[in-house]
């Protein structure tokens, strides 16, 4: 087995409606199109069971999405207070072309914070164009507009096709000056067993110059001050430099190993792209169908050049869906940079420095959970560290203890710690960086 496995996912995808206003000649969701096909609408039922049993598994965070998901008003308010009444974090998708004051009134009372949304270019007539609908800029622009006015912290993100791959930086300055708190440029991937494989690979697909066009105005905005990323992720041989790498080279899939999917009708699927079901909510528990992922995690589905690699533990592959088979590997793969790209594994970042007396804690913030193999501490939404059993153990006394500590009074309290000064020094700086830690 390549990863260890999760007694339950951190994170679930609840997809609770299926259809849309919009009709965006990218989407993955091309199933939308098809005459006759019957688009559920989630229940208070599933969204009750699917609450149930992301409490009772200990899953930190829900990632609402559809469908636009504002077209099951009712369902999305019940299923977040739901959430938040259980201890869990929560955040929206949603296009933004529906919201009003009275939804964002409603969304900010019960506990909404962040949302998700689609920009598709700075220019009216090509986002348009590409949402399939006359008047969708307009009603974005007023959707972020609205958004921000009630305090939600909203994120931008730009499908990137061959339609608007010339459109990155300027939708990226726009978002910016929307208040975006952050800007993901995503290039486009290819549905599963569609019959618009060859549209999708004519008119939409990018080439790999169009790919590293993306990493480079990326650059561009993080340099304006922007934060970026990206909502795939990508073989990390596709790098060639320690400033792309830097900005797209840290997100690896999480499918199946750290996140699953529940539809709007309770089919549970390792990824929002994949249409492969492995059950559904409503005949089994989350654990049993989390169990029944295992081609996600033992390898089943990645190509033997990447199986191969020494880097694979830093990679995972990139994303199953850059190929009309799924164990394919991604055209932008470039096997002869993997010499390139090791040297920036060993880069840890600037680290936050410790020393004998300084004072730090556990964040309050943080929440735990203790698996068969290994330990979590969740920093905040979809942000996870993990540790060995022991050493979560430790961590959860002094967090219980709401324990105020020195790496020397650490090591004075807890005998149990193994590491010598300075090795816990170096430990403890990590965990700062990482947002576990604080200094006070």
């Amino acid at each position: 087995m390549l990863y260890k496995t999760l007694d339950a996912p951190l994170s679930c995808h609840i997809e609770i409606e299926t259809s849309c206003n919009q009709s965006c000649f990218h989407c993955y969701n091309f199933w939308r199109k098809e005459d006759g096909f019957l688009m559920p609408k989630m229940s208070f039922e599933i969204a009750e069971r699917i609450s149930e049993e992301m409490g009772k598994n200990q899953i930190f965070h829900g990632i609402i999405n559809g469908g636009e998901t504002l077209l099951n008003f009712e369902v999305l308010l019940f299923l977040i207070k739901n959430l938040k009444r259980k201890g869990m974090s929560f955040s929206l998708n949603s296009n933004l072309s529906l919201l009003d004051e009275e939804k964002a009134k409603l969304l900010r009372m019960a506990g909404l914070k962040t949302i998700l949304t689609s920009l598709l270019s700075f220019d009216e007539k090509t986002h348009n164009f590409l949402a399939n609908s006359k008047d969708s800029f307009q009603k974005v622009i007023s959707g972020i507009t609205l958004a921000k006015k009630f305090g939600f912290r909203v994120g931008i993100n730009m499908v990137v096709s061959k339609f608007n791959v010339d459109h990155i930086r300027q939708t990226g300055l726009l978002a910016k000056e929307l208040g975006a708190s952050f800007f993901s440029a995503t290039r486009v991937a290819l549905p599963q067993g569609s019959d618009c494989l060859a549209f999708f690979k004519e008119k939409l697909f990018l080439a790999r110059e169009d790919v590293k066009k993306i990493s480079s105005e990326l650059i561009f905005l993080k340099n304006e001050n922007l934060e970026v990323d990206s909502l795939i992720s990508f073989p990390l041989c596709f790098f060639e430099d320690f400033r792309t790498w830097e900005v797209l080279g840290k997100r690896s899939c999480s499918a199946g190993k750290t996140s699953m999917v529940i539809s709007a009708d309770g089919n549970v699927r390792a990824c929002p792209h994949d249409n492969k079901s492995y059950g559904s909510i409503l005949e089994e528990d989350l654990t049993s169908l989390w169990a029944r992922m295992e081609e996600w995690r033992d390898g089943s589905l990645l190509p033997k050049t990447c199986l191969s690699c020494d880097c694979f533990s830093k990679c995972g592959g990139g994303c199953r869906f850059f190929n009309e088979n799924k164990k394919g590997e991604d055209f932008i793969i470039k096997k002869e940079n993997k010499e390139i790209i090791k040297p920036f594994l060993l880069n840890k970042g600037d680290k936050i420095s410790v020393k004998d007396f300084t004072g730090m804690r556990i964040k309050p913030s943080c929440r735990f959970r203790k698996d068969r193999e290994m330990g979590i501490i969740n920093t905040e939404g979809t942000k996870n560290t993990f540790f060995s059993i022991r050493t979560f153990d430790v961590m959860k006394k002094v967090f219980d203890s709401s324990l105020v500590f020195t790496p020397v009074s650490l090591l004075e309290t807890f005998p149990e710690i193994k590491m010598n000064k300075s090795r816990l020094s170096s430990f403890l700086s990590q965990l700062l960086t990482k947002g576990v830690l604080e200094k006070c």
